[in-house]
């Protein structure tokens, strides 16, 4: 059998290995590894499996081990490189990078690892700069194609996503990543059969892939299958009882049909897995306020700030939520100093600005607000809530250039204050002026608070500016999934439906928009372009 035969040994490595027996796996390659401890080729064969299972430490520690051996191959550098990135340690990955391409330029793997590493950090063009010439130099390269999708939908462009995801799945059709990438960039677009598609590659293949069923599950929804959608998040639960995701979609769908119970049940049972899902404990606190148990509403919010008051962003929204449940109550007092402690709790939560705007509005309180935060910047003028504050206010008495002002002071004092950065895109795109810095700021804004509905509103609405309606459909489609009875969103959708040349959903969503609200800012352009459809 030849037991001191280094290739054998890896062979029968390699045999374990697809069998998943990774324990006799690595005593064959341990094996070949001790045969001739100055063998390069054992060394990177087992880091490569201690890599591939989950052990990192032992993986770089091998390849370090054949790099003291071998100091100036290309190959191993280019190894320790990728550990050293798979381990969270960017910096040491980058200096070897820079030393490997400094001897070898135009060395393909590195260059492919150093676009990789840019991709991720969010510098999307510099790497489709060298995704572009990787795919030149080798257009069968699979992965070079699925980064330059990668780095399409970093900055927007869903169409070359689409184009570039799908062509790295032709290259490789085991490609699971850009499978659920596409997945869901298909459902964003309500390509729902395409992205049915490729879930049910990937489950083919990983019949237990998570994100795969819940990808399923979504765009069943979005084509109103709810059987096979309650299906599919039956699934989810059956395959994973401790992953508090299908609950709370099946919960979503329950709500949905108005059944309230089955619903409550399904929220709970997420909560009691991961109490910090705001997004689960806002539908708790929606359904209570669908029966009416407004008090019982207001309890629970009170039980989530005594267990979780010290989360600043678990309190600004339980905050935000109490100022609501009081606004149901005609309570506009308690509502108000709701509103205020969960701006002072969470100065980066957006949605408490307008609500207490919109309050200041409705009881003709603004000048007596404007008195007020102005008085306090006259004490204090870098007091970034007051200018953002006096922003919105002066945003809602439509005295733009005013707003501008505050909220360009606000970004001066805290640059990462992304309401103050979203509201300024907003004004921007809507006086469609400057769309270039509005859509600076509108990225800077998603960059901190890239859960925001009113956030992917803005973005939208800049994208439609632009031209750039794929893109503008993608984050509306969004917005409105948790923003679903918001005029102004439906409107801007609608726009965008448009100039798509989706008349169809175009009418349908502007006619949405106003039977929601005839009069928002708008109103006239949708009756306008209803009247030509």
């Amino acid at each position: 059998l030849h037991p001191d035969n280094i290739e054998l040994q890896i062979v029968l490595g390699n045999f374990y290995f697809r069998q998943k027996n990774n324990g006799q796996a690595e005593l064959a390659y341990q094996k070949a590894v001790d045969i001739d401890p100055q063998s390069i080729k054992p060394l990177m064969v087992i880091g490569g499996f201690y890599g591939a299972t989950g052990s990192q430490d032992k993986a770089l520690q091998k390849y370090e081990k054949a790099l003291e051996l071998q100091p100036e191959d290309i190959r191993i550098l280019h190894a320790v490189a990728r550990q050293h990135y798979r381990m969270n340690a960017r910096e040491q990955a980058e200096k070897l990078i820079a030393n490997i391409l400094a001897k070898r330029p135009n060395y393909f793997p590195t260059r492919l690892l150093k676009s990789e590493i840019l991709v991720r950090t969010g510098q999307f063009d510099p790497a489709i700069a060298i995704l572009n010439e990787l795919v030149e130099e080798e257009p069968n390269s699979a992965r070079a194609r699925y980064f330059k999708g990668m780095a399409f939908l970093g900055k927007g462009d869903s169409k070359m996503a689409a184009a570039d995801l799908a062509r790295s799945i032709e290259l490789n059709p085991g490609l699971i990543q850009a499978r659920l990438l596409l997945a869901d960039l298909y459902l964003r677009e309500r390509s729902y059969d395409a992205a049915q598609e490729q879930c049910r590659e990937v489950l083919a293949a990983q019949p237990e892939n998570y994100q795969a069923g819940l990808l399923l599950g979504n765009a069943y929804l979005g084509q109103q299958k709810t059987a096979e959608a309650k299906q599919a998040y039956e699934a989810l639960i059956s395959l994973d009882s401790q992953n508090p995701a299908g609950y709370f979609r099946l919960g979503m769908l329950q709500q949905r049909q108005k059944q309230f119970d089955a619903a409550m049940v399904n929220y709970e049972k997420a909560l009691s897995l991961n109490p910090r899902l705001m997004d689960v404990f806002t539908n708790v606190v929606l359904v209570h306020a669908a029966r009416g148990e407004l008090d019982q509403a207001l309890r629970k919010c009170d039980q989530k700030l005594e267990t979780y008051g010290e989360d600043t962003a678990v309190a600004a929204i339980v905050f935000n939520l109490k100022g609501s449940l009081y606004l149901a109550q005609r309570k506009k007092k308690q509502a108000e100093a709701a509103f205020q402690q969960s701006i002072e709790t969470n100065p980066n939560f957006l949605r408490p600005y307008y609500t207490l705007a919109k309050i200041y509005m409705a009881d003709k309180r603004q000048d007596e607000a404007i008195s007020q935060y102005t008085a306090v910047l006259e004490k204090d003028p870098n007091q970034a809530g007051s200018h953002m504050m006096l922003g919105t206010i002066y945003e809602m008495q439509q005295r733009y250039d005013l707003s501008e002002k505050h909220y360009r002071r606000t970004l001066e004092i805290n640059p990462n204050f992304g309401p103050a950065a979203n509201n300024l895109a907003y004004i921007l795109a809507s006086q469609n002026r400057n769309i270039d810095e509005a859509l600076v700021f509108a990225r800077k804004a998603k960059e901190i608070l890239p859960e925001d509905p009113n956030v992917m509103d803005t973005l939208g609405w800049i994208y439609y500016r632009k031209g750039f309606y794929d893109n503008a459909v993608a984050e509306l489609r969004d917005s409105l999934q948790q923003l679903p009875d918001n005029a102004i969103i439906y409107y801007h959708l609608g726009m965008a439906y448009y100039r798509k040349g989706e008349t169809d959903a175009a009418r349908t969503t502007l006619e949405k928009a106003l039977s929601l609200d005839g009069s928002f800012d708008g109103a006239d352009e949708a009756r306008e372009t209803l009247a030509k459809l």
